[in-house]
């Protein structure tokens, strides 16, 4: 709750309040007062006091009301940041054993070959552990609206890379190993970005969000 803007709006019913009941008192004296006057004066003192009164009671609510709101914002951009630290954690975990059967597949096989087809067993089984480990997409994508525009871009970059690994299952076609290296390379380097990025809890703060 912002204090100043509470205390102004307070002040500002209270000298209406105030200033409907000096009226009266002023006007009470230049009559000279009655029994009447007083009776009508305590009258006005009573109702300012209702109406200060009436006015805190109606600015706490929205103030509280307010508040909620600002908690509930808060609550779920943390809650997608987790998502997203979790998302990045799980495709890097998956990138880094996809890298580990290929290299040592390549070796166990004798591949001397720069090339390899995107239909070779091991081709296919590296895109399947990447495809295994992509197990938070459908939270991420429910989640990814609550986060601030530089954590979205993370957490696209690291889709972009899976998805495009992912999407050599339909190449068909001879491609270089080089190439099988890179696309994975690509995919940990994104997903350690977002580790680190989400780690520091810097997407759940967006102070533009809560003015």
């Amino acid at each position: 709750m912002d204090f100043w803007k509470w205390n102004a709006a307070v002040a500002t019913a209270a000298g209406v309040a105030l200033g409907a009941t000096l009226t009266a008192f002023v006007a009470a004296a230049l009559r000279g007062p009655t029994a009447g006057d007083w009776l009508q004066f305590s009258a006005t003192l009573l109702g300012a006091g209702a109406t200060i009164f009436a006015g805190w009671l109606a600015l706490r609510a929205v103030y509280t009301q307010i508040d909620h709101q600002k908690a509930e914002r808060t609550s779920e951009r943390e809650r997608a940041a987790k998502i997203a630290r979790l998302y990045s954690t799980s495709l890097l975990k998956g990138a880094n054993e996809a890298l580990e059967y290929f290299k040592r597949e390549i070796v166990n096989e004798g591949i001397k070959d720069t090339s390899i087809h995107t239909d070779d067993e091991i081709v296919s089984e590296a895109i399947d552990i990447v495809e295994r480990n992509m197990i938070y997409v459908s939270e991420i994508d429910h989640a990814i609206g609550n986060l601030d525009p530089d954590s979205i871009s993370r957490v696209r970059a690291i889709t972009s890379a899976a998805d495009d690994f992912v999407a050599l299952h339909d190449l068909s076609d001879f491609i270089a190993t080089d190439k099988i290296y890179e696309a994975i390379n690509c995919i940990k380097s994104a997903a350690e970005a977002g580790i680190e990025h989400f780690g520091s809890h810097s997407a759940a703060s967006d102070p533009a969000a809560d003015r």
